[in-house]
């Protein structure tokens, strides 16, 4: 049955699909939804971890150990806290998240089906759902461990009971309950505003603007509120700190940084995406003429208006990086379903459904080799040979077991530090000794280059303030693969050596001997320092060391090449 807007858009040669052609599309675009699914579902073993997903298996450990302090944005460590005691890494674990967030995307699509259907046909639902995974970053990134897939497949719940059933008890409890819930797994289910609210002006029309559906969808609101504090009194217990100061400062410090009017540092990632998706980015441009040119109500045309507006979020939303379409984009494709016919009539829905599934398949074939081997690699290494409980900066995460010295060095973080003139990693030192630095990300390669160069996040802030650059190139050395352990490199020479140490603890000699604070020490010695300045005295005939560690053994095998990481 056509749906509510299906009259508005042309169809091929100016009359509709037959009977015939219209259940071959149905076949053709549900085949092809179906296949590059079961393509995209390899790609949750074998693309490589993302830096994202580490820092979430990050709030697990944390919770589990008692030190997780955010009670909002955190409700997946309730649901996945217990995938730590597997078998494997943090990489293997991870894959095993991604099962069920590949499960949420299989709703998602669904959703996307069954609405798109609602305001035009099931063939032009499916073809939406198909543009949908067809889009290089949902296919890259649907599956992943954040927190977009689930808040998205709760939200489709959501608007499909308040879209497509009566507003009753029971929907009224159902809606509820999955805003409530999705709330509470991320905040940013508030950019979902227009969409929702669209469509209930729609579904408010149908009641002949009756009082009584605005009661209904105020209590919807009520038990959606009430489901979130209930959720949060819950989970907020056993989490470190006082919940509703973390929540207020969360609350606060997402405003501040992410709706900020400026510009924003993935606007060039949104133009490469239009790029390398030129059918979906059709689709979104069609939609004004579509909308436009249709002959649907005025109501339907508001909800359609609505689902489209998540779009503008990319002009003024800060965290717009290729994960966030797998947010973005169900209610904008939903909205575009008034469009797609436009290209049907060019070259048939099938024609569509088939150059959808190429560019879907042309995507998967020329992404990069996967290093999530070597990441499971690089996970084991560290555990086997660095002490537990030894400290370490790095970027996201990647050693989770271990205690991470410094934030998660997005560029909003940075930024939030470049501001208010803090440092990150000399304060971190001072606080505790931190012994290890993991080279997992382009910063720290640029940082321990010679000659070193400061270089800028895609918002123009420096990735290091000069002093945490000063302290971080003269405390740490390479020492294998991208482990870098506090250490000094002392020069030959017949004057005494000077050095600072910022992180205390024992040090092993390499290579040469040397006179330290009075005593001779062999290479294989081991020596404990304080922190402060020390002093090598005596003539040195060749150059030596000393590094962090009781006599740590290198790994026998050669360290796996970079990358560790696939890009976008």
């Amino acid at each position: 049955m056509p749906g509510i807007a299906a009259r508005a858009a042309p169809t091929r040669a100016g009359t509709d699909f037959g009977i015939v052609e219209r259940l071959s599309a149905r076949a053709i675009a549900g085949a092809a939804l179906g296949l590059l699914l079961i393509v995209q579902f390899t790609q949750v073993f074998r693309r490589a971890i993302n830096w994202d997903e580490f820092w979430h298996y990050n709030h697990l450990i944390q919770f589990q150990n008692g030190e997780l302090a955010r009670p909002l944005n955190t409700l997946h460590v309730r649901a996945f806290s217990w995938v730590t005691d597997l078998p494997g890494n943090a990489v293997d674990h991870i894959v095993v998240i991604r099962l069920f967030m590949f499960g949420c995307e299989l709703a998602i699509v669904a959703g996307i089906v069954a609405l798109a259907t609602r305001f035009t046909d099931r063939v032009t639902g499916l073809l939406c759902a198909l543009a949908y995974i067809s889009f290089p970053f949902v296919f890259q990134h649907g599956y992943s461990f954040r927190f977009d897939p689930p808040s998205t497949a709760l939200m489709m719940g959501a608007l499909w009971v308040l879209a497509l059933r009566p507003l009753d008890w029971r929907s009224m409890l159902g809606a509820g309950f999955l805003i409530g819930t999705a709330l509470m797994v991320t905040i940013k289910i508030v950019l979902l505003l227009p969409a929702f609210a669209g469509v209930l002006w729609w579904r408010w029309s149908e009641q002949r603007f009756a009082w009584s559906y605005v009661a209904r969808v105020a209590a919807t609101g009520a038990i959606a509120l009430a489901t979130a504090g209930a959720i949060f009194a819950l989970h907020s217990q056993g989490i470190a700190g006082v919940a509703s100061e973390n929540a207020a400062n969360i609350v606060e410090g997402s405003g501040s940084t992410m709706f900020a009017l400026e510009a924003k540092p993935y606007w060039p990632i949104a133009i490469a995406a239009a790029q390398m998706a030129p059918l979906v980015t059709l689709l979104l441009a069609l939609f004004p003429f579509a909308l436009w040119k249709s002959t649907a109500t005025r109501p339907v045309k508001v909800a359609l208006c609505g689902l489209y507006l998540p779009l503008t979020t990319l002009l003024f939303y800060h965290n717009t990086a290729p994960y966030y379409y797998v947010f973005m984009l169900p209610w904008v494709l939903i909205a575009c379903s008034i469009a797609m016919p436009y290209i049907n009539a060019r070259i048939t829905a099938s024609g569509t459904a088939a150059l959808f599934l190429v560019f879907g398949l042309i995507g998967y074939a020329f992404e990069e080799d996967s290093p999530i081997d070597k990441q499971r690699a690089l996970i084991d290494t560290a555990y086997s040979t660095f002490p537990k409980d030894t400290a370490y900066f790095d970027f996201m995460g990647m050693l989770a077991e271990q205690p991470k010295a410094n934030p998660f060095v997005t560029p909003a973080t940075l930024k939030q530090y470049h501001l208010a003139n803090r440092s990150i990693y000399r304060a971190a030192m001072e606080e505790r000794p931190v012994p290890l630095l993991v080279d997992d990300d382009f910063q720290f390669q640029q940082l321990f280059a010679e000659p070193y160069v400061p270089t800028l996040t895609e918002g123009g802030v420096p990735h290091f303030s000069p002093d945490d650059a000063e302290a971080l190139r003269d405390t740490y050395l390479h020492w294998w693969g991208p482990f870098y352990l506090a250490g000094e490199e002392v020069p030959a020479g017949p004057q005494p050596y000077r050095f600072e140490i910022r992180v205390p603890g024992p040090y092993t000699v390499e290579g040469n001997p040397l006179a330290m604070d009075g005593t001779t020490y062999r290479p294989g010695d081991v020596v404990m320092l304080e922190r402060g300045p020390h002093a090598i005295t005596g003539p040195r005939a060749k150059s030596a060391r000393i590094i962090w560690g009781e006599r740590l053994r290198r790994p026998a095998n050669a360290a796996p090449d970079k990358p560790y990481f696939m890009g976008w």
